[in-house]
């Protein structure tokens, strides 16, 4: 690997799906301004740039750490025994471990009694079976013997106080788009948030099943599509899960118009939008749009559903159930809850007086 001599040396490390999104969401041209900056994954599913490096084997990525001596490392990885022991080698050298917490989705916190009834319902089941849950338990634990040197947070529900850190509080990823794209926003889109409900990426590294039958949840999903695009007299614009397959989402919506890596636009240009769950509701509430969430008869019983329930409650907005509901419905119930639009904003986008600064100018403030 080629070094620069006169820079700091800054590696990202990951073990998920690094695409070109993720490249420009992560400041990678911005940091580059200031260090030698890298990207060394074990995802086959990279960005092919010459700054990124595939690794198949903890072995091998122990080896050129241990020869490149990075200065600061951010771990973008799953905890797992690999992690640990990557950063356990990083640690020995003097590295600066860095923890982004900047694109923050709510999780409920149930009791020990919900649990337990979960794990024996394979519908509440989320995380695999029991020798999986355990592993991955037994494994957060483990990683958090690894004291970080800096966490950044993007608001109150990350917030925390641990010794040997320091902890900078700004604003989520999706904030800096928002931030850097103030413009007029336009009020004719419908708009569907897909969360990639039938294959997300995130379900092989949690070890979890698809909590629905694909050719029935595409002919549900579908069917209220055509219900609302007739009582609108327009098309539902899709906005794809920024690791999804085009041609796939493509396929699966009937050949609606589809984008990737354009939904803040979207977003800004839409009247109301529609998801399932997903983490670019921060678009939604930092641009003060109104959103309906869908379920349906079959997430309903889900941990997903779960999760769709407790994000619609956490903003105050309406909860459509796709195989119950008219398109009526809608006309009636296409408003915003402020007050819980803005606790939402201050948990989970942007910690509160915090200034209106792009998080990686930040990080060159505070790290270099």
């Amino acid at each position: 690997m080629q070094k620069n001599l006169f820079k700091k040396k800054l590696v990202f490390l990951t073990d998920n799906i690094f695409n070109l999104r993720d490249y420009k969401r992560y400041g990678v041209s911005y940091l580059k301004k200031k260090f030698d900056v890298k990207i060394y994954t074990f995802n086959k599913n990279y960005l092919k740039k010459k700054d990124t490096y595939y690794f198949k084997s903890y072995f091998v990525m122990k080896n050129i750490i241990n020869s490149e001596k990075p200065d600061y490392v951010i771990d973008l990885m799953f905890p797992s025994l690999k992690s640990y022991l990557i950063k356990k080698s990083l640690k020995n050298l003097k590295v600066k471990l860095i923890k982004l917490n900047l694109s923050t989705y709510p999780i409920e916190k149930i009791n020990l009694k919900k649990k337990i009834l979960n794990f024996f319902d394979k519908n509440k089941r989320y995380g695999g079976n029991i020798f999986i849950k355990l592993k991955n338990h037994l494994m957060i634990k483990l990683n958090s013997l690894i004291f970080y040197d800096y966490y950044f947070i993007d608001g109150m529900s990350n917030d925390f106080k641990k010794k040997k850190c320091k902890v900078i509080k700004n604003h989520s990823l999706d904030y800096d788009i928002f931030l850097l794209n103030k413009k007029n926003t336009k009020k004719k889109l419908i708009v569907f948030l897909d969360s990639n409900v039938i294959s997300h990426s995130d379900y092989n590294i949690h070890s979890t099943k698809n909590p629905v039958n694909k050719k029935k949840y595409l002919y549900d999903i579908n069917n209220f599509f055509n219900k609302i695009e007739k009582k609108f007299n327009q098309k539902i614009i899709v906005a794809a899960n920024p690791k999804s397959k085009l041609s796939e989402i493509k396929k699966n919506f009937k050949n609606r118009r589809v984008y990737i890596n354009n939904t803040y636009n979207l977003v800004k240009d839409a009247k109301f939008v529609m998801t399932h769950k997903s983490t670019a509701v921060s678009f939604v509430i930092s641009l003060k749009k109104p959103i309906i969430f869908l379920t349906s008869d079959e997430l309903d019983i889900t941990w997903y559903g779960d999760q769709i329930k407790y994000q619609s409650e956490l903003l105050g907005s309406k909860l459509i159930n796709i195989n119950s509901s008219n398109a009526d419905i809608l006309k009636k119930n296409i408003n915003i809850n402020k007050k819980k639009y803005n606790k939402y904003f201050f948990n989970y986008i942007k910690y509160p007086k915090t200034k209106y600064v792009y998080n990686w100018k930040l990080f060159l403030k505070e790290i270099y």
